[in-house]
């Protein structure tokens, strides 16, 4: 029997493909455990259209990311803090709060996206990556300095 697989698997084929398999395979195993279809024109018609929409839309994400980046890229941001006497800050500069501090300049970014190596606890320069798409990634400059209130 044809088989359309959905998934990876090892000895039989990779997702995507239309593979050859007994009918007891296919019929008690794959298609039951959603491992596979049966292979028939209308499916593969539009399982090349899933296929090449799923490819157009990665792509129009990786331009997103690739224009946000741009003008992310070498940007300084500078995130106010409370200092208390001896200059020590009162908490940390997070992911989340950097990304408000993006989103108050027009340039909405998920924190997730922002990776840092653990909260930011001093005063002065920070260099922060975030990577925007798994091909995209970009660095800005976090600059975290006294608030005079």
């Amino acid at each position: 029997m044809r088989v359309f697989l959905l998934r990876d698997l090892p000895g039989v084929g990779k997702k995507g493909s239309e593979v050859d398999v007994s009918d007891g395979y296919a019929r008690n195993y794959l298609i039951p455990k959603g491992l596979a279809l049966e292979a028939r024109p209308g499916l593969l018609r539009s399982e090349e259209e899933r296929r090449r929409a799923s490819s157009e839309r990665e792509r129009r994400e990786e331009e997103r990311a690739r224009s946000i980046a741009e003008k992310i890229s070498g940007k300084v941001v500078e995130v106010r803090v409370e200092v208390g006497e001896g200059g020590k800050m009162f908490g940390s500069v997070t992911s989340q709060w950097i990304a408000d501090v993006l989103a108050s300049e027009g340039i909405t970014i998920d924190k997730k996206c922002i990776e840092l190596e653990g909260p930011i606890k001093s005063l002065g320069d920070h260099r922060v990556r975030i990577r925007l798409h798994p091909k995209v990634s970009c660095e800005l400059i976090v600059s975290v300095v006294r608030d005079r209130r």
